[in-house]
């Protein structure tokens, strides 16, 4: 194997999270920092994270300044682009355009989750699972932006910080977590069957 690509503007990447391929080939990744020792980024007063675009053989930088960007999503229709902070503890949402880039940046759901966020994971009709690894649990929000807490298990007992959400099953009805500390996967089954991953389709 070898490297698709190893610098940006002619500097190393950081601390690449998350890749994220779309309808037309191209791939998203996150930066969550830039710095080397990532854990010291854990903070809220650091704001160097970036989305980045590969595409065409190049990549770039098409939304930067966010606090430890993690998992990133597309809704159904590709319009918005959808970003976990973890360190800002919040969801942030971009209208994809035509040529790649990233406008009208807001804050979807609550400003502050209270908690840090780690994976997100669409529904087939809209809703945003969000998992919550500093709280231990699971959230979605509605397509008008409303949250509703799923789980909770502040105490740990049951749960240990949550990761990615990813829908699976031959009728995509039922969710797995991942974990930061458990070897195991926790599963439940969920109302509306999971959004198929546009690789899926290749």
């Amino acid at each position: 194997s070898s490297d698709l690509v190893d610098t940006i503007d002619g500097q190393p990447i950081g601390k690449v999270n998350f890749v994220l391929r779309d309808s037309q080939d191209r791939l998203w990744l996150t930066v969550s920092t830039r710095i080397k020792n990532w854990m010291q980024a854990i903070s809220p007063t650091i704001v160097d994270g970036f989305i980045a675009l590969y595409d065409k053989g190049s990549l770039r930088i098409v939304a930067d300044g966010f606090h430890f960007t993690n998992e990133i999503r597309f809704d159904a229709k590709e319009e918005w682009l959808y970003a976990v902070e973890t360190c800002g503890r919040r969801i942030a949402r971009l209208r994809l355009q035509p040529d790649g880039s990233l406008t009208d940046r807001e804050v979807f759901g609550p400003a502050d989750h209270g908690a840090f966020i780690d994976g997100i994971a669409f529904d087939s009709v809209g809703h945003l699972w969000i998992t919550e690894l500093t709280r231990n649990s699971i959230w979605l929000i509605t397509p008008q932006g409303r949250g509703h807490l799923v789980f909770e298990d502040p105490a740990g007992t049951a749960w240990q910080h949550p990761t990615s959400i990813a829908f699976g099953g031959p009728d995509l009805m039922t969710a797995y977590i991942g974990s930061l500390v458990m070897k195991k996967l926790g599963t439940f089954r969920v109302p509306e069957a999971g959004a198929e991953m546009v690789h899926w389709r290749a």
